[in-house]
């Protein structure tokens, strides 16, 4: 098997250099969904999430010719179905929030919840608690601050107008079905 020889045998470098091309493939491929090609035919996220998972599977049979065996776990369909709906709301948050704010923030979510599975749950290692403790602080400002930070004038000054439109339509709704039962004014449709 010329993939786990490679990985068994080899150090760190090999875990680095898989983990830098993932972040690249993670980080990249929300850009086809923001492409003008896909918001042309407004393509329905599950639809979106279709594509996905078509190619996934196509792909997946490659490892087999690096010589890695093949294996079926149920954990494997879990895995999947959790990634299928997981995968169809980020088509929704990549179209909403954008692209930086939402993969920016699934993805320090994505390392709190792998940290909390490989810590408690599988029992992996730290070097050091405090300073794993420190760095997951760190990283939850830095969460929230690009959250709160990452939203343009536009999309502030939107949700401001969206708030006190609500605010007056709920309040108008609100005074004209008092006067309606005040009043003793009823339509019946």
């Amino acid at each position: 098997m010329i993939l786990y020889d490679a990985v068994a045998g080899g150090s760190d470098s090999i875990g680095w250099i898989a983990a830098f091309i993932g972040c690249l493939g993670f980080g990249s491929f929300a850009v086809p969904m923001k492409g003008e090609a896909a918001n042309s035919v407004d393509v329905d996220p599950l639809v979106f999430q279709t594509y996905k998972t078509a190619m996934s599977f196509i792909t997946c049979w490659f490892v087999l010719l690096l010589g890695v065996e093949f294996q079926y776990t149920p954990i494997g369909i879990i895995s999947g179905l959790l990634w299928v709906p997981a995968g169809t709301v980020g088509i929704y948050g990549v179209r909403n929030a954008g692209i930086a704010v939402c993969v920016g923030t699934w993805s320090g979510v994505t390392v709190l919840v792998s940290f909390i599975w490989g810590l408690f749950i599988f029992g992996e290692q730290v070097r050091s608690r405090v300073q794993t403790f420190l760095a997951v602080v760190l990283l939850l400002f830095g969460l929230s601050g690009m959250a709160y930070f990452s939203a343009s004038n536009v999309q502030q000054s939107n949700s401001k107008d969206n708030k006190a439109s609500f605010q007056l339509s709920s309040s108008l709704t609100l005074e004209n079905d008092l006067s309606q039962r005040l009043l003793g004014n009823h339509d019946d449709d």
